[in-house]
């Protein structure tokens, strides 16, 4: 693997950390989540082995911890995994860097420790990222045990067909919509068939939009790991693996050039997926922020964290449809059509959207262990 360097701003000088992925690599993708309970000491890291199993969008994986100032977690966004074709302004990798945020104070929770979460420290970075940190989470004392903890392990992403038959019920959902704690302008579950009906078709022409638009889908293709061995050197971003796809691999029938092709049978055997997916969409959860600041972007995010851990405890999945909400040109027609649609109107901004109900368990995303990502300690 190449090398790579990731610049940041601590207190105020400039200071060039460089690591290898590649001495990080691990034979099982899955390992941090197996991990994560045997961490043990320091309450920073065995909160941070559970933050980095936190959502994000294209399993970028965006977050960078310094570990130098007792007590205190300085996070970082690296800068190198940002998604420029589809989140021009890191709305969606900001959203991620809250869900971890949210993960690291319910595990510190589990300990008796509070974390005072300063955000934006030294300046917001409203234009594009930079080498700031994102926040600083400080250890305190005296603060119960959040129960959405044993919940986090269980959590996924699933993106399956969901039963169509099964309701999701009044005290579920009611369950669900309470469980942020503040940030939020609004929160909606939709269940009813003509609404469904409507948002199954604004997850399905967006969807049709990202992989039509060729330097949108290309950014998907070169996040793409296919196959148990990119998978293992390189876990994050896209991971298609499975037994099917070792023996497409093994007879030539797959590859990136192939995904990239859009009138190939490996692309449509994918956008066909993504179809039956959203069209076994019984329900669907949005919210919006009051805002669209760096600030409430990170709201939105510990919001996501605790909808997707009160699902896992209610027994339902959770798979988050976000193409509508791309700022990306070809996709602002949806995007503002959308916001009509559900009546969210400037300066309130729609922040999530996602599939909700009745699914299989699948397996966990895979994640670079905790050191891969700490830059100084």
């Amino acid at each position: 693997m190449q090398r790579r360097s990731f610049l940041r701003l601590v207190g105020g000088g400039i200071v060039l950390a460089a690591s290898s992925r590649g001495a990080y690599a691990q034979t099982d993708p899955a390992a941090p989540w197996k991990v994560a309970p045997t961490v043990q000491g320091d309450v920073r890291r065995q909160a941070l082995a559970y933050a980095i199993l936190a959502p994000n969008p294209h399993n970028r994986q965006p977050w960078m911890v310094d570990l130098r100032m007792q007590d205190t977690v300085l996070l970082f966004c690296d800068p190198t995994r940002l998604l420029p074709k589809t989140d021009p302004f890191s709305r969606q990798i900001m959203i991620g860097l809250g869900a971890f945020i949210e993960n690291f104070v319910i595990t510190a929770s589990q300990s008796g420790r509070s974390v005072d979460t300063t955000l934006f420290p030294q300046g917001f970075p409203e234009s594009s990222i930079d080498g700031r940190p994102v926040a600083m989470m400080r250890l305190g004392h005296t603060t119960p045990a959040d129960p959405l903890f044993r919940h986090i392990l269980n959590r996924r992403s699933t993106k399956t067909p969901y039963d169509m038959a099964r309701a999701i019920p009044a005290n579920d959902i009611a369950a669900i919509i309470s469980s942020p704690r503040s940030g939020l302008h609004a929160i909606r579950i939709e269940t009813d068939p003509q609404v469904m009906t409507a948002m199954r078709g604004f997850m399905m022409r967006a969807g049709e939009i990202e992989a039509m638009t060729p330097r949108t889908w290309q950014e998907s293709v070169d996040l793409m790991r296919i196959g148990r061995a990119e998978i293992a050197a390189n876990p994050d971003g896209i991971s298609i693996g499975g037994p099917m796809i070792e023996t497409l691999l093994a007879n030539g029938r797959i590859n990136r050039a192939m995904m990239a092709d859009t009138s190939s049978p490996a692309f449509r055997a994918g956008t066909e997926r993504y179809t039956a997916s959203a069209a076994a969409t019984p329900a669907a959860i949005w919210y919006a922020t009051a805002g669209n600041t760096r600030v409430d972007q990170i709201e939105a995010g510990r919001a996501w964290m605790r909808i997707a851990l009160t699902a896992v405890e209610m027994g339902l999945c959770l798979h988050p449809m976000s193409q509508v909400l791309q700022e990306f040109p070809e996709m602002s027609k949806e995007l503002a059509a959308f916001h009509e649609y559900v009546g969210v109107r400037p300066p309130a901004r729609v922040q999530m959207l996602a599939r909700i109900g009745y699914g299989p368990i699948v397996d966990p995303t895979p994640r670079w262990p905790l050191e891969n990502r700490i830059t100084a300690s």
